[in-house]
């Protein structure tokens, strides 16, 4: 989970650094249907890295606040039953 969270986090940063170059190519150079239809591509999948990036990190760690959970759970109860005896 967490190398899939670096991978797309990657895909974002190339797909921001792609769009840049592509509008600057654009702007600069001459304009071109297919170039701004790429732009918006390469923006469209930019988002939708991040919004999968945000989703995967938010259950990495919900993950993690759940084992916590659990191991404070369990030293309570071990705790408790040291001072029973």
């Amino acid at each position: 989970m967490k190398m899939l969270s670096k991978f797309l986090g990657l895909l974002a940063g190339l797909t921001s650094f792609a769009t840049v170059i592509t509008l600057v190519l654009q702007i600069f150079y001459f304009f071109d249907i297919f170039l701004l239809k790429l732009a918006f591509a390469e923006v469209f999948i930019g988002i939708v890295s991040l919004y999968y990036k945000d989703s995967i990190d938010l259950m990495i760690l919900k993950k993690r606040i759940e084992e916590n959970e659990k191991k404070l759970t369990d030293r309570l109860i071990s705790r408790l039953d040291d001072e029973d005896e």
